[in-house]
């Protein structure tokens, strides 16, 4: 868990936290399910994307999709990102999001 700083030579400077809050964390067992992992993995970068359509960096979300397929290795036969994301729907994402980040 280390926060990431940049100085004004655009280098990154990572501060980290203590050993004994790290071992505090290690010793505490959690238990997650395998729906669980994927939601913390995969829906982080949901939400990131959507704040890219938003921007207008991309012009569409099957853009996303082929990036995802092509670039992340995410399953073709999920449709890609995007797609999955309207699959799982916005309201469990936004949810799921916003559990995670009252933990934080």
């Amino acid at each position: 868990m280390c926060q990431c700083l940049k100085n004004k030579k655009t280098l990154y400077i990572f501060r980290c936290f203590s050993d004994l809050f790290l071992l505090a964390l290690i010793q505490q067992p959690i238990s997650v399910t395998d729906e669980e992992i994927t939601e913390m993995v995969l829906f982080p970068t949901i939400n990131e994307a959507c704040r890219v359509l938003d921007e207008g960096v991309v012009a569409r979300a099957s853009d996303l999709d082929v990036a995802s397929v092509l670039g992340m290795s995410f399953p073709s036969y999920c449709g890609g990102i995007m797609f999955w994301a309207d699959t799982v729907g916005s309201k469990h994402i936004y949810l799921s999001l916003k559990k995670c980040h009252t933990k934080i």
